[in-house]
């Protein structure tokens, strides 16, 4: 039985550009709101089929101290 995985990483303080992308190359970058209160939250492969939607992502234009927890689930 597959168990859904989940990031869940929760914005405290500090301000920084938070994106996700396709690749190591920051291809087709987006990105997503990442102000202190905010949850982004990301969908980790459930199983090993399904490496390749493994959502990589980059944080950078840190402006200041940034506190953050991030959180992972691990079947």
């Amino acid at each position: 039985e597959d168990e859904i995985n989940l990031i869940s990483i929760f914005c405290i303080y500090g301000n920084a550009r938070f994106c996700i992308c396709k690749d190591r190359d920051k291809s087709d970058s987006v990105e997503l709101n990442s102000q202190p209160g905010s949850l982004i939250l990301l969908r980790a492969p459930r199983n090993n089929n399904e490496n390749k939607l493994r959502p990589l992502h980059y944080i950078d234009n840190i402006t200041s101290e940034r506190y953050s927890l991030m959180l992972r689930q691990k079947p």
